[in-house]
C-alpha cells in the first residue's frame, strides 16, 4: 500500500466521503422526505418566510436564496414548516439587503432531477448547497427588516466593481466582470460559445486556483504590512475557509 499512494489516497477519499455521509456534513444522499412540504406544492399558491443570503441574477430573472425557511400553518393538522434553504425566482429585480427577512408568495415545488440521461442534474447540483426546494415568486415583501453588515458591505462592493467596469469597457464588460467579480449575468449567448468551443469556460469560473491567489495576496500583503507569519497565515487561512 506504501508504494501505491495513489490508492491509498483513493481509500482516504472514499472514507472521508462516507464519514461525510454518515454524519450528514455532506449531502451525498436526498434530503429527507417532507410531507408537508409534499402538500404545499400541490397549492396554487404557498407563502414562505425566509432570510435572503444569495443573489443569482440572470437576464430573465433574479434568483434569490434563502435560508432558515419556514411556512405557516395552510392545512388543518399541520405545525410550523420548516423547509431548510430555498431558492426563489422572482421577474423584478431584487436588491434588499443580505440578511433581510421576506414574505414570499408563488407556486412553490421540489427541485427536481434530470428527466433525460445525461441531462444537467439541477436537484445534485443545488443539494451541494443544501438547497432542496424552489418557488416561482409572484409577490415579496419584507417580513422583518436586518442586515448582516459585513456580507452586505462586500456584495455592495462586487455591485460597485461590476458598474465600473460596465462604464470603463462597456464592449467587454461581460468577459471582464466574470473574471474580476464572477459576475456571469452580463455574458451573452455568443460569448457563452466562443468560451465553451475554445475550452476557456474556466476562465470566469471561480476556482480554486483564484482562491489560492488570493489567500497568497493577503497573506503576503499583511507580511509587508508587519504581521508575523503565523498571524498572516491564520487571517488569510480563514478568509479561504
Amino acid at each position: 500500500m506504501v508504494r501505491r499512494p495513489m490508492c491509498l489516497l483513493c481509500l482516504l477519499l472514499i472514507a472521508g466521503i462516507w464519514l461525510g455521509d454518515w454524519t450528514g456534513l455532506v449531502p451525498v444522499r436526498d434530503a429527507p422526505a417532507n410531507p408537508c412540504a409534499a402538500q404545499m406544492a400541490d397549492l396554487k399558491q404557498a407563502v414562505i418566510y425566509g432570510r435572503i443570503y444569495q443573489y443569482h441574477y440572470s437576464e430573465n430573472s433574479t434568483g434569490i436564496c434563502l435560508r432558515d425557511v419556514f411556512s405557516r400553518p395552510q392545512f388543518s393538522g399541520s405545525s410550523m414548516i420548516s423547509l431548510e434553504r430555498t431558492i426563489v425566482y422572482m421577474q423584478e429585480e431584487c436588491s434588499l439587503p443580505l440578511g433581510t427577512w421576506v414574505r414570499v408568495k408563488g407556486k412553490f415545488q421540489e427541485i427536481e432531477g434530470p428527466r433525460n440521461p445525461g441531462e444537467f442534474d439541477s436537484r445534485l447540483y443545488y443539494r451541494a448547497k443544501k438547497i432542496y426546494y424552489r418557488m416561482k415568486g409572484q409577490e415579496l415583501s419584507v417580513y422583518k427588516e436586518d442586515t448582516w453588515h459585513l456580507r452586505e458591505g462586500l456584495r455592495q462592493i462586487r455591485e460597485s466593481l461590476v458598474h465600473s467596469v460596465q462604464e470603463a469597457a462597456p464592449n467587454q464588460a461581460g468577459i471582464l466582470c466574470a473574471m474580476t467579480a464572477g459576475e456571469k449575468s452580463l455574458l451573452g449567448q455568443e460569448e457563452k460559445n466562443l468560451l465553451a468551443a475554445g475550452a476557456a469556460s474556466h476562465m470566469v469560473s471561480i476556482s480554486g486556483m483564484h482562491v489560492s491567489l488570493l489567500g497568497m495576496m493577503v497573506f503576503y500583503g499583511l507580511l509587508r504590512l508587519g504581521m508575523g507569519i503565523l498571524p498572516s497565515s491564520g487571517v488569510s487561512a480563514g478568509m479561504i475557509i
